[in-house]
């Protein structure tokens, strides 16, 4: 009897740390904002940049804004809206959307903003 009751409390401690992990995970889940943002260089490191990140299943936008960053606004520049790709990627039993874009024709030693998105749920401008 003595040898099942700590079979159990091991059982149970166990479950509780499992379902505490699960929740934990939980909050990794993807949404409709962009998250898992990576930014990387396709081509000539001087003017190229690609932009990826992951989004909820449901989201098939990809969209890209980029403009020059100044140490001061400019309320009359606009950024480049460029337009992606999307594909289903699966991690750990968990749909998602992954996305790409990519920024060519940069300016070489220019600073840049940019963010991605589907035009209604954005990232942070990096």
């Amino acid at each position: 009897m003595r040898k099942f009751l700590i079979f159990f409390v091991f059982v149970a401690s166990c479950m509780t740390s499992l379902a505490q992990y699960a929740n934990e995970f939980s909050n990794f889940a993807p949404t409709v904002y962009p998250d898992r943002i990576m930014l990387t260089i396709p081509g000539d490191p001087a003017t190229s940049r690609a932009v990826s990140w992951r989004t909820n299943f449901e989201n098939s936008a990809s969209v890209g804004q980029i403009i020059e960053a100044f140490a001061s606004p400019k309320p009359d520049q606009q950024p480049r809206q460029v337009t992606g790709t999307h594909a289903v990627w699966e991690t750990d039993s968990q749909e998602s959307m992954g996305h790409k874009v990519i920024f060519d024709g940069l300016k070489p030693n220019t600073k840049y903003a940019y963010r991605v998105g589907d035009r209604t749920h954005w990232s942070e401008k990096d």
